[in-house]
């Protein structure tokens, strides 16, 4: 029976060995990324203006939420491990 996890062991190891490098050689083979370089451009294409977005800062309908911080009458418990 010592010959099982041996077995295991090298089956478990050739077949990460083979999953690596055939993903690198998937990797090493895959399509290339396109140039960087924009396609040019259509002769009479027209683009329409896009809106402006609206702004992100808080307007004065917006209510501020309230803090929790004060009045707070439950006791925090506090768990200590004494140790690692």
């Amino acid at each position: 029976m010592k010959w099982f996890p041996h077995g295991l062991r090298i089956v478990v190891a050739s077949g990460s060995m083979a999953a690596f490098l055939g993903g690198w050689v998937l990797l090493a083979h895959a399509g290339k990324p396109v140039s960087a370089n924009p396609p040019p451009a259509i002769a009479g294409l027209e683009v329409a203006p896009l809106a402006p977005l609206p702004s992100l800062r808080p307007s004065a309908g917006i209510q501020a939420l309230p803090s929790l911080r004060g009045g707070s009458t439950v006791p925090q418990l506090r768990l200590r491990t004494r140790g690692s």
